[in-house]
């Protein structure tokens, strides 16, 4: 123990080293070599304090019969209790023995002499201790009451970690839903247009077959008839050639009107595809037909009972009654008595009479985030540098700008480059919006 002229020195007292006046039980042939062993058994024959290793050269070279027993059941029949380092001080590693209420923390001797020795409402936690049985109470209270807690926060958890798979399997589903009526809906224009092209199809081949088989015909008898006058030309009497020349010049201007009929039905059908364009516009985009986002937490926006609202604490708040009783004697009718109070993004209102909570979802904030970005310059015609007051977006992404100074419009296409030199207005222009099949109608004054 330090003499009073040692004032640098914290007076160690062995009694206080440990909470209660106990000190830790050490193993008394360890302590007889200076060395601090925890003792796990006690020789209640020998009345001595072990540890394992001692307890084995014990048994083996100290005579008699002994009686081991576990240092948990000592001869005092106190228990020593693994604090687990809540008794000691975690800068000195030494037991707590006081307590500072000035500070209201735990003080061994060390903190005490060196960091509280001026503190006047210091005490002896062994002094303090008395009443301790009532306070652990309600600390194991408190204690159960987080576990309970925390058992029901852990079984939410393991019910919700069971429904993500359910959660990722609806939304595949809902894609899978999605395709195959897009699929369904392609197969039906699919059918319906093999069954215009077969109709097309029908009414094309017999009008070829016809134009061919008349060609045909017609070819055959002009052939007969150049084979005779042939043969009229080489041995035919004048009379004859006459004759046969006579008519030739009829043949011959029919068959000609006839394959100038004949060439006019000559022809197919040129078809092609008119697409609906919103679907056109859903191809050709880089854009993804769908993405996921969070959505907003689904509030029942119907009438529910106080208790359905875990943990709504229901208060005076007075700033939300007012403008509520306002808007309800507006509708004649006398006010409720009410309490409001906001949770989050929910706005609960409390009928006292009642006893019922009308729940509310306020608007959540929107945020922006910049995708592009262009510098503006002047271009050729340009007499003042652009300063756009309008834009409006096309159906198939494209941008058209309104450039107030230059009084012209002009279209960006999806990556903010310029397409063709812009339309030139006589007069100010405004604003711009793009109106059905994207036609556009400018605002001027």
């Amino acid at each position: 123990m330090a003499t009073g002229s040692d004032k640098d020195t914290p007076p160690y007292v062995e009694e206080d080293a440990a909470v209660g006046g106990k000190l830790p039980v050490t193993c008394d042939p360890c302590g007889r070599r200076k060395r601090t062993t925890p003792a796990t058994v006690l020789c209640s024959t020998c009345d001595a304090h072990l540890c394992r290793e001692c307890c084995e050269m014990h048994e083996i070279y100290v005579p008699g019969e002994h009686v081991f027993s576990s240092i948990q059941d000592g001869k005092d029949g106190h228990v020593i209790i693994d604090m687990h380092g809540l008794d000691r001080c975690a800068e000195h590693d030494r037991v707590f023995v006081y307590i500072c209420k000035e500070h209201d923390c735990l003080c061994c001797e060390d903190c005490q002499f060196y960091q509280h020795k001026k503190c006047n409402d210091i005490h002896k936690i062994i002094e303090m201790a008395g009443g301790a049985d009532v306070f652990l109470s309600d600390s194991k209270t408190e204690l159960q009451g987080i576990i309970s807690s925390g058992g029901d926060i852990i079984e939410e958890c393991s019910v919700k970690l069971g429904k993500i798979e359910g959660r990722r399997n609806e939304i595949i589903r809902e894609i899978d839903n999605k395709k195959m009526e897009m699929i369904r809906r392609f197969d039906d224009a699919k059918s319906c247009v093999e069954g215009e092209l077969d109709a097309h199809d029908a009414l094309d081949k017999r009008r070829l077959s016809g134009v061919k088989h008349e060609t045909e015909t017609l070819q055959t008898n002009v052939q007969e008839l150049l084979t005779l006058t042939e043969l009229v030309d080489t041995n035919g009497t004048d009379a004859e050639k006459f004759i046969l020349n006579f008519e030739c010049k009829k043949k011959t201007q029919h068959a000609v009107n006839k394959h100038a009929e004949l060439k006019k039905n000559n022809y197919t059908e040129n078809l092609k595809l008119d697409w609906n364009k919103h679907v056109l516009n859903n191809i050709n985009t880089v854009d993804p037909i769908v993405c996921l986002h969070k959505a907003p937490p689904s509030v029942d926006t119907n009438i529910c009972d106080v208790q359905e609202i875990a943990g709504l604490d229901i208060s005076n708040d007075k700033s939300g009654i007012d403008k509520g009783i306002n808007s309800y004697n507006s509708k004649n009718h006398p006010a409720p008595q009410a309490t409001v109070k906001k949770v989050s993004n929910i706005l609960a209102v409390q009928d006292t009479k009642t006893n019922r909570l009308h729940a509310t979802v306020s608007p959540k904030p929107v945020r922006l985030s910049l995708v592009a970005s262009l510098d503006l310059v002047k271009t050729g015609g340009d007499t003042h540098f652009p300063y756009v007051t309008g834009l409006s977006f096309l159906t198939d992404g494209r941008i058209v700008a309104v450039d107030t100074w230059n009084t012209k419009c002009f279209v960006l296409d999806a990556s903010l480059k310029r397409q063709g030199s812009g339309f030139k207005f006589q007069s100010p222009i405004h604003d711009v919006t793009c109106m059905q099949n994207d036609n556009l109608a400018v605002t001027q004054g």
